[in-house]
């Protein structure tokens, strides 16, 4: 029988991963990757802070039935929760995030391009593709999402357990991606002595735990972009503050656009 994992990380993003100058009179856009460490022994108590419409359907931050009201409750319940978090954000309209995106994604794809090369058959070659900036950007914040989600555990627990399930939302990655992210963070995890169990791919539909870091960052996104759920986001970066979560990188700017 497999053993159960003290600890599931369920890590989604909210916002766009698209690094460009916005438009003359488009919204401004931030980008969050968020990741939520559960109690295996919490699950159902953090699955009943998740908002509902009517019909009792889960709502993500981005439905139009999804109000400030909502968003209170929920953050209030995260911040009373067990759970722990870490969020990596980021401007995607500034120009120093713009030039940078564009560095990783060249360096990314010169070194993809440079094992293709190496590759004497073309079934060598597929191993070895091109890689979009936005899928790149999602793995690599995710990463970053995912150990200060850990370091966040550490701190209030002075300890981490003995090994994770992680659950990530798929985002249309394709297989390749994938494997190669998920070698990569079992790499990094083991170097620090963590060991990772299950490892799993899934959508909101099929794990509803998956909308607790879609909520998070969606709040603070749409706070950002709208302004229409700003006491709810002020909890978050309060508690952001107060050290209850761990926030990585810029918050979004107070500008609106």
């Amino acid at each position: 029988m497999d053993l159960q994992a003290p600890l599931t990380i369920f890590v989604d993003e909210a916002g766009s991963a698209d690094f460009r100058v916005p438009s003359a009179g488009e919204r401004k856009k931030a980008f969050v990757v968020c990741a939520v460490a559960v109690p295996t022994m919490a699950f159902r108590e953090l699955e009943q802070i998740i908002p509902r419409n009517a019909k009792g359907e889960f709502l993500k931050a981005s439905h139009r039935d999804f109000n400030n009201a909502l968003a209170v409750t929920f953050a209030d319940g995260l911040i009373q929760s067990k759970a722990d978090v870490g969020a990596f954000l980021v401007d995607p309209g500034a120009a120093e995030n713009i030039e940078l995106a564009h560095q990783l994604e060249k360096l990314a794809n010169d070194r993809r391009k440079a094992s293709r090369d190496s590759e004497p058959t073309e079934e060598g070659k597929r191993l070895h593709p091109e890689i979009t900036s936005q899928d790149l950007h999602y793995l690599f914040f995710l990463s970053k999402a995912l150990f200060a989600c850990l370091e966040g555990y550490l701190t209030h627990h002075r300890a981490l357990p003995s090994f994770i399930d992680i659950v990530i939302d798929t985002r249309k990655l394709d297989e390749f991606q994938r494997q190669r992210s998920v070698s990569e963070l079992r790499r990094i995890c083991a170097e620090k002595g963590l060991r990772i169990g299950r490892f799993e791919w899934r959508r909101e539909e099929d794990e509803p735990l998956l909308l607790l870091p879609d909520l998070f960052g969606g709040i603070l996104c749409r706070e950002d972009r709208y302004r229409d759920v700003g006491p709810a986001a002020q909890r978050l970066w309060d508690a952001g503050r107060d050290g209850r979560f761990k926030f990585v990188n810029k918050p979004p700017s107070k500008k609106a656009h």
